[in-house]
C-alpha cells in the first residue's frame, strides 16, 4: 500500500532525520500538541507510524533524503567565520589536525543523532551514536580521499595531459613550499637576494621542502634527471672563481704579481700634493740626521736615491714634463788617499727634505733588493734594516710634520711592499687580535697593500687544489677566519655582504653535493630492476598462471602508488622550474605557482565542505528510521464479556462425573 502524505514523509527524511538529526518527530509532535491537535504521545506515535511506514517502502528515498538534510550543516558550518579553510597550503600543513576535527565533527553529529533516533534509552543512543559517528568521521574522509587519489593516478597515467602535467606539478611544488612554511612570493625574493649577493642559485635552493623534491626528481632515471645533475653540476663547477670574485669584490685589492714599482709610484702619485708642501719645508738641520748622513751606508743610500730619482726625471722628460723637480743635492764628497782611493765621505752641505724622503726610499730599494737577491737577506739584515729605517723616518716626522701628514696617506714604497708581503706571507698564521692590530696602525695604503696580499694567499687557496672542493666554506667557514677577514674591510656592512654571499655559495654547493650523491645510488637501483626487467606487472601475469593474479595485482597497485609519486612527464616539468635561474625563468614559476595556489584555495575549501557534509550526513542517516509499529493499547473488559465468553479450562460439571467415575 502506498504511504499517504509522500511529500510530508520526504520532508521529515530531509528535515526530521537529515538536518535535525533525529529530532524531527519529537519536534513535529510537541508543534502539533502546542496548536491543539491532539496530545504529545499520540502525535509522536502517528509520525512514527508514518514515517516508519514510508521508510520501508521507500528506503533509497529516505536515505538520500536524510543523507541530503544531514549533509548540509557541514557544509553550512564551512560558511561561518573562522570555519573557512585559509588555502590549499594551510590544508595541507593541517591535514592531521582536519581529519581529528572531521572525526569529532562526526562524533557530535552522531551522539545527537542517536539520541534523536532512539524511541526509549536516549542515553544509549547518544553514546553508541557517538562511537559510529566518530568512526565514520575518522575513516569516511580517509576512502575519500584514497577514492581521489587513486581516480587521479589512474588518469595521470592513461590519459595525461599537458594541463594535468603542469597542475600535478604545480601541486608537488606547492607542498614543498607550505612544508618550508614559505609561499610563492618568498621564491621571488630569496632569488632576487641572491642575484643581488651575485649568487647563482636556482629556484631548487630556496628551501629544504624544496631541495628535498629536487633530490627525488634527481632519483629517477630519463630526461629529469639529467636535467638536475646538469644544473647543479654546472652550479658547483664555478664555486672557486665565485669565491675569489667575492673575496675580491670584497678585498678591493691590488695586483699582487703586477708591476710592484707600478703600483707604488700609483700609490705615491696620490700624494704628491701632501709630499710637495712638505719639501717645501727646505733644508733640515739636526744634529742626529746630519751625524748618520756621514756614515758610508748612508752613502750607499744615497746613491740607490740618485738612481731612483735620475729614473724619475728620464721618465719625466719622455712624458714631456719639466725634470727639474727629480734633481737632488749633491750631498757627498769622497775623500780619497794620495794613490786617488777612496777612505771615506764627507758630507759638503745640509740635506733638503726632498733629499732625504728619496735617501729614505734607497734604504726601502736596499732592503727590496736584498729579499730579491739570489742569496736572500738573513732574517737579522731585514730586523737590522727596518730598525734603521724606522728611526731615521721617526726622526724625520718629528721634523718636519707635513712630511709625517704626507705619510699618513701614502707610507712609502717599503712600507706598502712590506704590507703586501706580510699579507700573503704571514696572513694563514696571524691570530684575528694580531691582524686587527696590524690593521689598526697602518696607512691607508699600507692597508691597501696588505688585502692586496691577504687576497693572494686566499687566491692560493681556493684555485691551488686540483680536486672540486667547497671553496666558499675554506674561506668563510671558521669563525677564526671570519674574526680575521672583518678588519680588512671598509666597513661592517661590507664584510656582512660578503659574509652572506659566501655563506649562501657553501650552502649550494652542500646542497648540490648531497642531491647528486644520492641520486646516483637511487638511479642505479632504479636502472638495475629494468635491466632485469623486474616490472610488476609483469609479475603480476606471471602470477595469474598460478593462481595469484589478483593477489598480485592488488600488491602491484599498492606498491605503485606508495613508489611511483610522479610521472616522468610531472618530474620533467618541476625540473625545468627547479632549475630555473634566469630572472624571466623565475618570474614564470613564481606567476604559475601563485595562480595555482589562487584556484586551489576554492577547490581545497570545496572538498573540505563536502567531506565534512558526507560526515555529517552519514552520521545523520545511518541511525534506524523510527518504528512503524503502533504502541500496543490497553485491553478493555467487562463482567458480560467475561460471562459470555467461552471457558477455556476445566468445568465444574466435569469434575464431579470423573469423580463418580472413580468410586465405581
Amino acid at each position: 500500500m502506498a504511504t499517504k502524505n509522500y511529500g510530508t514523509n520526504l520532508a521529515r527524511a530531509a528535515i526530521g532525520q537529515g538536518l535535525a538529526m533525529g529530532w524531527g518527530d519529537e519536534a513535529e509532535a510537541w508543534l502539533r500538541a502546542k496548536s491543539g491537535e491532539g496530545d504529545y504521545q499520540q502525535n509522536l506515535n502517528k509520525i512514527r507510524k508514518e514515517y516508519g511506514q514510508f521508510s520501508k517502502e521507500n528506503p533509497y528515498v529516505s536515505g538520500a533524503a536524510e543523507f541530503g538534510g544531514g549533509f548540509v550543516p557541514g557544509v553550512a558550518a564551512m560558511l561561518v567565520p573562522g570555519g573557512q579553510a585559509a588555502g590549499a597550503a594551510q590544508m595541507q600543513r593541517s591535514t592531521l589536525n582536519a581529519l581529528a576535527r572531521l572525526a569529532a565533527t562526526g562524533g557530535v553529529t552522531g551522539a545527537i543523532s542517536g539520541a534523536g533516533s532512539a524511541e526509549e534509552d536516549r542515553g544509549a543512543g547518544a553514546v553508541s551514536g557517538g562511537v559510529i559517528g566518530t568512526t565514520l568521521g575518522a575513516t569516511l574522509p580517509i576512502a575519500m580521499r584514497t577514492g581521489k587519489g587513486l581516480y587521479n593516478w589512474a588518469k595521470e597515467r592513461i590519459r595525461p595531459t599537458d594541463a594535468l602535467t603542469e597542475q600535478r606539478a604545480l601541486q608537488k611544488f606547492t607542498e614543498a613550499l607550505s612544508d618550508s612554511g614559505m609561499s610563492p612570493n618568498d621564491v621571488k625574493r630569496i632569488m632576487q637576494r641572491d642575484r643581488a649577493l651575485n649568487v647563482p642559485s636556482k629556484v631548487a635552493n630556496v628551501g629544504e621542502a624544496v631541495t628535498d623534491l629536487a633530490e627525488a626528481v634527481a632519483q629517477r632515471s630519463g630526461k629529469a634527471a639529467r636535467k638536475i645533475e646538469k644544473g647543479l653540476t654546472q652550479q658547483k663547477a664555478g664555486i672557486r672563481e665565485r669565491t675569489y670574485s667575492q673575496t675580491a669584490k670584497g678585498l678591493k685589492p691590488g695586483d699582487y704579481y703586477a708591476d710592484e714599482q707600478r703600483m707604488v709610484g700609483e700609490l705615491r702619485k696620490k700624494a704628491d700634493t701632501l709630499y710637495d708642501q712638505a719639501y717645501e719645508y727646505g733644508t733640515v738641520d739636526d744634529p742626529v740626521i746630519n751625524e748618520v748622513l756621514k756614515s758610508p751606508a748612508f752613502k750607499n743610500f744615497f746613491d740607490k736615491a740618485k738612481e731612483i730619482a735620475d729614473a724619475e726625471a728620464l721618465a719625466a722628460k719622455v712624458r714631456g714634463e719639466d725634470p727639474s723637480k727629480y734633481e737632488l743635492q749633491n750631498l757627498y764628497k769622497v775623500i780619497r788617499d794620495d794613490k786617488l782611493n777612496p777612505i771615506g765621505v764627507e758630507v759638503t752641505q745640509l740635506p733638503d727634505v726632498r733629499t732625504l724622503d728619496y735617501i729614505k726610499r734607497g734604504i726601502d730599494a736596499s732592503i727590496d733588493a736584498g729579499y730579491k737577491s739570489a742569496k736572500g737577506m738573513s732574517t737579522a739584515e731585514a730586523t737590522a734594516l727596518k730598525k734603521l729605517r724606522k728611526g731615521f723616518v721617526d726622526r724625520l716626522d718629528n721634523i718636519v710634520p707635513d712630511y709625517k701628514t704626507a705619510r699618513g696617506s701614502y707610507a712609502g714604497d717599503m712600507e706598502v711592499i712590506d704590507a703586501m708581503r706580510k699579507g700573503m706571507d704571514d696572513f694563514g698564521g696571524m691570530d684575528h687580535e694580531q691582524v686587527a692590530s696590524f690593521v689598526k696602525n697602518m696607512s691607508d695604503a699600507e692597508k691597501h697593500a696588505f688585502r692586496t696580499g691577504v687576497a693572494r694567499d686566499l687566491y692560493s687557496r681556493v684555485m691551488n687544489p686540483s680536486t672540486n672542493f667547497n671553496a666558499a666554506q675554506r674561506i668563510i667557514g671558521g669563525i677564526e677566519m671570519q674574526d680575521k677577514l672583518k678588519p680588512l674591510f671598509d666597513s661592517p656592512k661590507q664584510f656582512r655582504v660578503f659574509k652572506n654571499a659566501l655563506e649562501r655559495e657553501s650552502q649550494l654547493f652542500h646542497q648540490a653535493n648531497n642531491i647528486l650523491a644520492n641520486s646516483r645510488t637511487a638511479k642505479r637501483t632504479e636502472m638495475g630492476k629494468k635491466l632485469e626487467e623486474g616490472n610488476e606487472i609483469g609479475g603480476a601475469i606471471a602470477d595469474a598462471v598460478t593462481g595469484g593474479f589478483w593477489n598480485s595485482l592488488t600488491k602491484t597497485a599498492l606498491t605503485g602508488l606508495r613508489k611511483t609519486q610522479m610521472t616522468d612527464a610531472t618530474a620533467d616539468k618541476l625540473a625545468d622550474m627547479l632549475m630555473a635561474s634566469d630572472p624571466k625563468q623565475v618570474a614564470a614559476a613564481v606567476k604559475a605557482l601563485e595562480n595555482h595556489a589562487a584556484q586551489a584555495g576554492p577547490k581545497a575549501l570545496k572538498a573540505s565542505a563536502i567531506e565534512r557534509g558526507t560526515v555529517t550526513g552519514t552520521s545523520s542517516a545511518i541511525f534506524p528510521s523510527p518504528s512503524d509499529q503502533e504502541t500496543p493499547q490497553p485491553i478493555e473488559s467487562d463482567i458480560e464479556s467475561d460471562i459470555a465468553s467461552p471457558s477455556v479450562g476445566p468445568s465444574i460439571e466435569d469434575d464431579i462425573r470423573a469423580e463418580e467415575a472413580n468410586r465405581r
